[in-house]
């Protein structure tokens, strides 16, 4: 049948406007317009008879061009977030800032004890370099092996936690924590025999890093338990208290070194672990009756939901500790039955350039939370009309926290260089500084390494943004690739040069890594509109 004369099908159309904008506020696409046609009862019919178009749907096109354009020529009255008082402001900064600082206060209270009593919670002035390179060798392996069960922990604790569901937190943490020994036991088992076939380290030897590894990947496991219940005190007070089992062993009983070491990490493991435990417990009975009949999902469901965390933990302590295992492996004069053997002036170098990564790792606390602040506060202050303002708002405050960052690190590079350099001409007579200063493979490796941590530090950031979105496998992938990169530069630099040239490979890995991870934060903030629309 021939349309409507034109003037009747413009009115029918405008009036199609009105009830439109009436009823929705702001339309958000054709096909949204043309579901809502439909519910009204429109058809393809009437939309050809009453309205001169083919079809709804190039009805609802026409619709939502004259329903755009007339609010775009008078938008809607929008009610903007009202800004935060400046006291409100600050409070909420130095309380992220102070979260992200927490770690340094354990780390602090170990520093002192190792340098003013002579040991901390698993080290001691006193060791040899065999047994140094032996329980080093152990730490590396916990934290490589523990993290991704850290990873999970962290995660299923705060999703469950977050939604009040403390029943399923509980059970979740605790299978977990029952991966997690399981792994440990196993790792210690196969260890032994693969020391002795391959001659890594003598038995004995092999049988004290065993011990120390089993004890140390508990203790970060139920660590773990205090944080993501935010129990820091806890954290501070167990930590502590494994110090003074070690004094009074050695001191008063007169046990040996190892023994108190051990049976201290044992202490801390157990008490962290019965706090966690407790917490855990006074929250799970207090759960709300709706949220009790709650289930997990299928185990195949959560182990693919956790896999790319716990690939994460996994991948970073690796590209963190691979160069170490190089160098020491690399390094010539090593005594008989030992494959690797612990090179002092390379660790100290590494410690010196990482003490330049600490002040950014609280940044790094602060940028999550920060992010999360302002989300839902940039959504509401963007107009629906301008998407990619947004997108530019979000780009942003990723910038400003890139530029933070950068800032921290220079600051924390030049201040502990200087302040490495005022210790060794202010304490010459302090042997435990002039041995630090002593050797120049030490002022190599930090320089070497500096840049690495730099930008492993912008790197995590980067995964902070790209975690928002959902996207943790791309995190994932760049890990691996940096891991590839900066593995093969410290095999070949260390077989080549020197083993102290080893250090370039968490440069050249970093480098991999903050490179894949910028390129993929930047192309889903400049599409963040849909990404987040995608991600949640």
């Amino acid at each position: 049948m021939p349309p409507p004369p034109a003037h009747a099908a413009g009115d029918e159309l405008e009036r199609l406007v009105d009830e439109l904008l009436e009823k929705t506020e702001i339309p958000v696409d054709r096909y949204a317009v043309a579901a809502t046609l439909e519910s009204w009862g429109i058809r393809d019919v009437d939309a050809r008879e009453r309205h001169g178009r083919a079809d709804v749907f190039s009805l609802a096109d026409e619709v939502f061009a004259r329903s755009r354009a007339r609010l775009a020529a008078a938008p809607p009255p929008r009610k903007l977030p009202e800004r935060e008082p400046l006291r409100k402001r600050v409070r909420l900064v130095l309380g992220w800032l102070a979260r992200g600082s927490f770690f340094l206060i354990p780390m602090t209270i170990q520093l002192v004890f190792l340098f003013g009593l002579g040991f901390g919670l698993w080290l001691s002035l006193d060791f040899t370099t065999a047994e140094f390179t032996v329980i080093a060798c152990a730490s590396i392996a916990s934290f490589v092996l523990s993290d991704g069960f850290i990873a999970a922990i962290g995660r299923l604790g705060s999703i469950y936690g977050d939604q009040g569901k403390h029943l399923l937190a509980q059970r979740a943490l605790r299978r977990v924590l029952a991966g997690g020994a399981a792994v440990s036991l196993a790792a210690v088992a196969l260890w032994l025999p693969a020391s002795e076939a391959f001659g890594l380290f003598p038995l004995r030897k092999a049988a004290l890093g065993g011990a120390y590894f089993v004890l140390l990947m508990w203790l970060w496991l139920a660590l773990a338990i205090l944080y993501v219940t935010k129990r820091r005190v806890a954290i501070v007070v167990t930590s502590t208290g494994g110090l003074g089992v070690i004094y009074l062993l050695t001191n008063v009983v007169g046990t040996n070194r190892h023994l108190a070491h051990l049976a201290a990490i044992g202490f801390v493991a157990a008490s962290a672990l019965a706090w966690g435990a407790w917490v855990l417990a006074r929250r799970a009975a207090a759960t709300a009756e709706e949220l009790r009949a709650a289930r997990m999902p299928r185990r195949a469901l959560i182990l693919w939901a956790l896999a790319p965390y716990f690939a994460y933990g996994v991948l970073y302590y690796a590209l963190l500790f691979f160069d170490r295992l190089v160098a020491w492996t690399a390094a010539a004069g090593k005594p008989e039955g030992y494959a690797v053997w612990f090179r002092t002036p390379y660790e100290l170098g590494l410690d010196w350039a990482l003490a330049s990564f600490l002040p950014a790792i609280a940044l790094l606390e602060y940028a999550i939370n920060r992010f999360s602040h302002e989300l839902v506060p940039a959504h509401e202050r963007a107009s629906g009309f301008d998407l990619p303002g947004l997108n530019r708002s979000l780009l942003r405050l990723y910038l400003r926290h890139a530029g933070m960052l950068a800032a921290a690190l220079v600051l924390g590079t030049l201040g502990m260089w200087y302040f490495g350099l005022w210790l060794r001409d202010a304490y010459p007579d302090v042997s435990e500084i002039r041995d630090f200063f002593e050797s120049p493979v030490t002022y190599d490796v930090h320089h070497l390494a500096v840049a690495g941590y730099a930008l492993l530090a912008l790197g995590l950031l980067n995964g902070v943004y790209i975690g928002s979105f959902q996207r943790p496998w791309l995190v994932v992938r760049a890990f691996v690739a940096a891991l590839a990169v900066g593995g093969t530069v410290s095999i070949v630099l260390a077989v080549a040069v020197e083993y102290w040239w080893a250090a370039a490979g968490i440069t050249a890995g970093a480098t991999v890594f903050a490179a894949l991870t910028t390129v993929a934060a930047v192309r889903l903030l400049r599409c963040g509109d849909y990404n987040y629309f995608a991600a949640y």
